[in-house]
């Protein structure tokens, strides 16, 4: 994901987003895959991990790329 959110921010990036969102896509049916065949308790683990990583994660560096950073500091 962060690499598909470094491709948007550049310009002419159009390969860079394919194949990571390709990666993406791969990436979460293999995801859901394990969720529908996992145990219970696996299954609380895995989505606690996914929400913590990917989603505050990413939300966190997208947040501070965004609206920490102007100017020279910020490399576009």
């Amino acid at each position: 994901m962060l690499w598909i959110f470094y491709a948007l921010v550049k310009t002419g990036e159009g390969l860079l987003i394919s194949i990571n969102a390709a990666g993406c896509v791969i990436e979460t049916v293999y995801i859901v895959m394990y969720l529908v065949y996992a145990p219970r308790k696996a299954k609380i683990f895995t989505a606690k991990i996914v929400v913590l990583l990917n989603i505050a994660g990413f939300g966190l560096i997208f947040l501070l790329t965004l609206f920490a950073f102007h100017g020279e500091t910020r490399v576009v």
